[in-house]
């Protein structure tokens, strides 16, 4: 069998075999929790898995972290308004998040280094986000949920958090599948995108755009501690065992299916949190990979 043969063939079986793993983990979740939630689930993984091999292949990890940052502010801002004016939190935290982020992306345009960038919009953002949080759980303690932000509620989402949460997937999977050769051609040869009319900068509007509408928009999901493992570590351990881009893409998916439908698994059989089985998942995955040499 000649080595390309051989990859494919391990790119059906893992592909097979995770198949299998998300039928039966649907099946047993969905008996219990509803499989509209189940979904939404894997499908809020599968959005920030694809949101981090976007930073990947940008070299944009550090704006990420950055944004997830914002996303706590933006979270509690929309909390504020939803229970001063009764607007929906998603109506105001979104916007709120996206323009942090392209302020974020503005600033690296006009020639700052990213890290900076970064470590300046962490600083803001934590700065504001635990004041307005103070202040909120000083005004209205209970009626808002801290926890449901640091942790996430993947298992007690209402219908507009699965609705929305579905929604925002969606497009961010569809964005990032339509879009991913042109950010592959970007990544490895700037100068022969330049030179065959690639706009670099519509890319990267559409990049941070993804990204902000993720980590702002799936935060109740996920969760503000979990959402920096579920975007950074499935992109890092497909790239570690693949061997093109293409390859990327589909073992990024692979891995980010495995630890959602697993983490619900566990939420429904032992009570655990579901995003943080699968953030552990993860992380033994990267670690088995990293220290094996697999896929070198």
């Amino acid at each position: 069998m000649t080595p390309g043969a051989g990859r494919r063939s391990s790119s059906l079986l893992a592909c097979i075999m995770v198949s299998i793993v998300f039928l039966v983990s649907l099946i047993i979740s969905s008996r219990v929790i509803g499989v509209d939630r189940v979904i939404a689930y894997w499908l809020t993984g599968l959005s920030l898995s694809l949101v981090g091999l976007l930073a990947y292949y940008r070299g944009l990890e550090f704006l990420v972290s950055g944004s997830i940052h914002n996303s706590f502010l933006a979270a509690t801002l929309g909390y504020l308004f939803a229970l001063i004016f009764g607007v929906s939190i998603y109506y105001s935290a979104i916007p709120v998040g996206l323009m942090l982020t392209y302020l974020a992306g503005y600033l690296i345009h006009r020639g700052i280094d990213p890290n900076k960038v970064s470590s300046f919009m962490v600083s803001f953002s934590s700065s504001m986000g635990v004041l307005l949080a103070y202040y909120v759980l000083t005004m209205f303690p209970t009626q808002y949920s801290l926890s449901s932000i640091m942790l996430g509620d993947p298992v007690l989402m209402s219908r507009q958090d699965v609705l929305v949460a579905t929604v925002i997937s969606i497009i961010v999977v569809t964005v990032v599948i339509l879009i991913y050769n042109k950010i592959i051609l970007l990544s490895i040869d700037p100068v022969s995108a330049r030179i065959a009319g690639v706009r670099i900068g519509y890319y990267d509007f559409i990049t941070y755009t993804l990204i902000g509408l993720a980590t702002i928009g799936l935060l109740r999901i996920s969760g503000y501690i979990m959402e920096h493992v579920m975007i950074l570590l499935p992109a890092i351990v497909g790239a570690r065992i693949s061997r093109s881009s293409k390859e990327h893409l589909l073992l990024t998916l692979l891995v980010s299916t495995m630890s959602t439908m697993l983490g619900y698994v566990a939420a429904v059989n032992y009570g655990l949190s579901p995003v943080g089985v699968s953030g552990f998942i993860l992380v033994i995955a990267f670690l088995y990979v990293a220290l094996t040499g697999w896929g070198r």
